[in-house]
Order: structure tokens, then sequence, then C-alpha cells
């Protein structure tokens, strides 16, 4: 009984011990097992993080640089506000508008003078064209690249002339001081307009007049908006008269490039024709004096036009 007993004592010991090292086993190896695990786990992880620090990383590059582009192109929009866009119909219209305005560019820029002369031209011919014979010319009498326009009024009673050039934008009525001005500028009762000169680009203009024999020729140098005389000369034929004994003579007078006052008077014969200055024995002086030749003189009377063809030059 006793030794029973102590057999299953021992049994009972030997049980617990063995329950007690096959618990020990158990979780020993559990314990080897785990830390493997979550070493794994941990690399996972790791390696994980990794990646996603590593896309962060690339995300937070590529936001960096969209960053200032994105200014760039915000600064752009703001500098530059957006323009609404122009159907074909606006473009045809904004187009036609540019050829008109370039039209009249082109038929005004540089040549308002023709404007001023056709308004001067048309107040002319108000005032003269239904009882006289009215002509117009244009010449360069001075040196510059518009002309002046000469105005001419005749009746076979008299004769009338006006000279006009454009200054300071407009035309203006040129003046004299020629002792005999009246209104208009030049008048010549009896010569009919024989033998007005001009000298172009030299601004001279020899202005004609003549009445009973008398013949005379005031030259003038053109400055600014007058006429300042430089020479008279006046040829006399008088053998109308039966009590004048030397009937033909002429008279001239000038101021020489030195200063000095010319007068010159002398009886001439019939024969002589010195009713032209050309002919005259101090013409040479005349022409030194003053710059110009004689043989370039042009007969304003040679070249007067009507008013339909001097309105269609100025293009009016």
């Amino acid at each position: 009984m006793r030794n029973r007993l102590k057999y299953k004592l021992v049994a009972a010991f030997a049980g617990l011990v063995l329950s007690v090292l096959l618990a020990a086993c158990s979780s020993g190896g559990e314990s080897a097992e785990l830390p493997q695990e979550a070493a794994q786990a941990e690399g996972n992880e790791a390696e994980d993080k990794a990646e996603i620090a590593a896309e962060s990383g690339e995300t937070a590059s590529g936001a960096q640089e969209a960053e200032p582009q994105a200014a760039e192109e915000s600064g752009k929009t703001e500098a530059q506000p957006e323009t609404p866009e122009k159907t074909g119909s606006d473009t045809e219209e904004n187009g036609a508008d540019t050829e008109k305005k370039g039209s009249d560019t082109a038929e005004f820029s540089g040549e308002p003078w023709k404007t001023a002369y056709a308004e001067v031209v048309d107040q002319w011919n108000s005032d003269h064209g239904s009882d006289a014979e009215t002509g117009y010319e244009l010449s360069f009498i001075n040196d510059d690249d518009i002309p002046e326009l000469i105005l001419f009024c005749d009746d076979d009673a008299w004769y009338a002339l006006d000279i006009y050039t454009y200054l300071n934008d407009k035309a203006v009525k040129m003046k004299t001081d020629e002792e005999w001005e009246e209104e208009p500028l030049f008048t010549s009762p009896g010569f009919q307009g024989k033998g007005d000169y001009v000298f172009e680009k030299k601004g001279i203009y020899i202005q004609t007049r003549g009445m009973m024999g008398d013949q005379r020729y005031n030259g003038f140098r053109m400055e600014g908006d007058s006429f300042k005389r430089i020479f008279f000369y006046d040829y006399s034929d008088m053998s109308w008269n039966e009590d004048i004994k030397d009937p033909y003579s002429y008279i001239l007078e000038y101021t020489n490039p030195s200063g000095e006052e010319v007068s010159v008077e002398k009886s001439v014969t019939k024969e002589d024709d010195f009713s032209d200055p050309k002919n005259i024995p101090e013409a040479g002086d005349l022409e030194s004096a003053f710059g110009f030749s004689f043989d370039d003189r042009i007969d304003l009377t040679d070249g007067k036009i009507p008013y339909d063809e001097i309105k269609g030059i100025l293009n009016h």
C-alpha cells in the first residue's frame, strides 16, 4: 500500500516535471520565432517607410518646382490680361478702317497747301470769274518744295494779279513795298499782263505794267510773305508827243551787292529796243547783283490755266 502510494507520488511528480519541461520547451520555441517575425515585420515597415519617404521627397521636389512655374504663369496672366478673341468680321472691319485712314493720309499728307489754295481759287473765281477772264498758275518762286499760287484777271481794260504762298500752315497773300500797290496786289491798266516773270527757285519776281508808252518793270525778291523791291526799270516811249525832243529813254535804279545806290538815266533811239530790260547795257550788272539770268525767266501769262483745270490739280 505504502509502495503503491509512493509509486503514484513519484509518477505524479515525474509527470509534473515533464509538463513543466514541455511547457518550457514550447515557450522557448515561440519566443525564438517571435523576434524573427518581429524583425522581419520591422524590416518590411522600414522599407515601406523608405519608399513612402522617397515618394514623398519626389512629390515635395515636384511641388517646389511647380510653385515657381505656377508663380511665373500667374505673373504672366496678371501682366497680360486676357484679350477677347476677335471674330473674322471684326478683323475685316478694323482692316477697312486702317485702309481708309491710310487713304486719307496719302491724299493729304505733306500737301495741305492744296486745300488752302483751293479755297483761295474759289474766292477769286467768285469775285472775278463772272465779268473777266481769270487764270491760275502754280510756280516755284522761292526755293522750298511748295509752289506759289498766281491768280490772274484780265478784262481788256485792266489787268490784276495776286500771288499767294503757303506759310505757317496757311495760304498767305504776298505783300509788297511797291509804291503803286493796289488791291489786288498788282494791277496794270493798259498793259494787259504782258511780261510778268518769275525766276523759279531764285525768289525773284518781275512785275510789269504800262500805259501810254510808259513801260515799267519792278523787280522783287521774295522774303517770307513780302516782296522787297530790288530794282526799278522804266522805259519811256513818248513819241506820241511831238513836243518832246528825245522821246525814248530809260531809267534804271537798284542797289548793288556793295550797298551802293545805282541810278542810270539815258536817252536812246527807237531802234535800241530797250523796252525790255534784258537788252539794256546794264542787264549783266543786274544779273550779277541778284543771281539770276534773264534767259531763265518764265512768263507767267504763258502758263495760266482755267478754273476747272487748277481745281483738278488741287484735287478739289
